[in-house]
C-alpha cells in the first residue's frame, strides 16, 4: 500500500504526456495496491478520456459507494452518464450531487442545463435563477435561465433578464437574436445554447 503515490505519480506523468490508454493500465493496477475513493473516480476519468464509458462508470459508481456522501463522485458518475448520452440518469446524478452538498452551484449549473434541454422549464428555472444570483456573470446560466423562462410565456421576464446581459455584454450575437425572438421580430429564431 506505500507504492500507491509512486503508481499515481506514474500516472499523472502519463495523463500529461497524453498517454491515457497506459494511465488508465496504471490507475486500475493502483487500485490492486490500495484503493479508495480518489483511486476509483482517478482510474474512472482515465476511462473517460478514452471514451469506455461503462468502465469509467463502474469506477465511479464505487467511488461513491465508498465514500458515499462526496458530491463529486456523483456528479463525475453525471459527467460519465452525459458522455453515454443518458440525460435522465445524468440529470438524477447530478441531483445526488447537489443534495449532498447544497452550495456547489456548479451542480445546479449542469443539472439545470440539462433539465432545460429535456423541456423540463420549471426546473431547470429553478436551477438556473439560483445561479444567476449568485453567478450574474455565468453567461450559459443567464441565457439559459431566459430560455426556461420564455417556454412558461415569461416573455417579459426573459427580455429583461437578455437586455441586462446585453447592457454589459453588447457584441454576445446570441443574447441578440435571444432578445429579438422574445421581442417577436420578424425573421428570428433562437438559436441552440452555446457552451
Amino acid at each position: 500500500p506505500e507504492n500507491a503515490k509512486w503508481f499515481d505519480h506514474f500516472a499523472n506523468r502519463l495523463s500529461a504526456a497524453g498517454q491515457w490508454g497506459m494511465e488508465a493500465v496504471v490507475r486500475d493496477r493502483r487500485l490492486g495496491v490500495r484503493s479508495d475513493a480518489g483511486a476509483y473516480a482517478a482510474a474512472a476519468r482515465a476511462w473517460l478520456k478514452l471514451e469506455t464509458h461503462d468502465r469509467a462508470l463502474e469506477r465511479a459508481s464505487m467511488a461513491e459507494r465508498i465514500d458515499p456522501l462526496e458530491d463529486r463522485w456523483s456528479a463525475l458518475k453525471g459527467e460519465i452518464l452525459l458522455a453515454k448520452k443518458d440525460r435522465t440518469a445524468a440529470i438524477e446524478a447530478y441531483s445526488a450531487a447537489a443534495a449532498k452538498r447544497p452550495t456547489e452551484l456548479e451542480w445546479r449549473l449542469r443539472r439545470g442545463l440539462l433539465l432545460l434541454e429535456a423541456r423540463a422549464f420549471p426546473a431547470a428555472a429553478e436551477d438556473l435563477e439560483e445561479v444567476v444570483k449568485s453567478r450574474p456573470g455565468e453567461r450559459s446560466a443567464v441565457l439559459g435561465l431566459a430560455r426556461a423562462l420564455a417556454a412558461q410565456d415569461q416573455a417579459a421576464r426573459a427580455t429583461l433578464l437578455v437586455l441586462g446581459w446585453l447592457g454589459k455584454h453588447p457584441e454576445d450575437a446570441e443574447a441578440e437574436a435571444l432578445r429579438n425572438a422574445f421581442q417577436g421580430a420578424p425573421g428570428k429564431e433562437s438559436p441552440p445554447l452555446k457552451k
